[in-house]
């Protein structure tokens, strides 16, 4: 009996033993879980595999520099009838600030991939002439004081707002003085929080605020909306990967069109798209969105014959040398006859 239990005791030790020194699993394929976001952000820093949140990825310091804050390092903030809007300078911008989430952890600043657009996922403070925003973390974090960044309501609209943020205890005291802001943005499924009144920040300007109008992209559709003037341009880049699906690179030379719910998308079948000119007929304009296409041989432009101008006419010059002559009066001709 004894010795039953000293076996069922050694084998039960050795099961846990493995179980807490098994090899850990391999992190699933980037490619399955972001898609297409994983091959734009890799040329421009490192992709980490988070126990938490799955694949993150992180920028280049040395490109970025180790003062690197998300929302405020080169870039600025526009005002658009979806909330403030925070317009970057990095090539991939466009994606890191408008989709997912930032975190401050070991390796500084990380990046959450997300597939909901937004203007800027951030929080907002406004008072007492200043204005603070912190980056909206996950769930799993709680924001820290090291996570605010404060400026003055004048300098809040500038180019270079990384210059004008305030000092540790000035943020300190800003917390509790600055209350926070919760007017939401609501665009179909999706909110966010709209920031300081265009009215609170005209009060510091000599100019009033330019009102962008934001075209926001469709539910799953990863694009790049760039901001010409006082609207928005939509540049679709990715859709969100599906569970089980690779990511594929579009074909150069074609763009995008919206998909029929239950089709798949086709390639384009080469020379379907354009007409090649028919012998004898007139140019005419493209059609925007077409390319040009060099024409067949034997359909080149034919030169019509010379039609003689009527200012070319040597006749012509000669009446215009000439001086017309006056018809005779009546008046001048019943005098004469008296």
């Amino acid at each position: 009996m004894l010795l039953r239990v000293a076996v069922l005791t050694s084998l039960l030790a050795g099961s846990a033993w493995a179980q807490g020194n098994a090899p850990p699993s391999a992190p699933p394929d980037p490619s399955q879980s972001v898609g297409g976001v994983y091959n734009e952000l890799a040329p421009h820093g490192r992709w980490l595999y988070s126990s938490d949140y799955g694949w993150v990825w992180t920028p280049n310091q040395q490109v970025v520099g180790n003062d690197f804050v998300p929302y405020a390092s080169n870039g600025h903030w526009v005002y658009s009838d979806a909330g403030w809007m925070f317009e970057s300078g990095y090539p991939w911008g466009w994606l890191a600030f408008h989709y997912g989430r930032w975190d401050y952890g070991q390796f500084g600043w990380i990046w959450i991939p997300g597939f909901v657009w937004g203007p800027a996922w951030v929080d907002w403070r406004y008072g007492n002439g200043y204005v603070g925003w912190a980056p909206l973390l996950p769930r799993l974090r709680a924001r820290r004081m090291h996570h605010w960044f404060f400026v003055r309501a004048n300098h809040f609209t500038h180019r270079r707002v990384r210059r004008y943020f305030v000092g540790r205890h000035a943020t300190r005291r800003l917390l509790t003085v600055a209350p926070p802001i919760r007017a939401m943005v609501v665009r179909g499924n999706h909110r966010w929080y709209h920031g300081p009144a265009a009215a609170a920040i005209n009060r510091y300007r000599n100019r009033p605020l330019v009102t962008v109008r934001v075209q926001a992209p469709r539910r799953g559709v990863v694009a790049n909306v760039r901001v010409r003037g006082n609207r928005t341009v939509l540049v679709p880049r990715y859709r969100r990967p599906v569970p089980g699906t690779r990511y594929r690179r579009p074909v150069p030379g074609t763009r995008y069109r919206r998909s029929v719910p239950g089709t798949r998308y086709r390639r384009p079948v080469p020379g379907t798209r354009y007409r090649q000119p028919v012998p004898g007929t007139r140019y005419r304009r493209p059609v925007p969105g077409t390319r040009y296409r060099r024409p067949a041989p034997g359909t080149y432009y034919r030169r019509q014959p010379a039609q003689p101008s009527r200012r070319a006419r040597p006749a012509d010059r000669r009446r215009s040398r000439q001086p017309a002559r006056r018809a005779p009066s009546r008046r001048g001709g019943a005098r004469r006859g008296r």
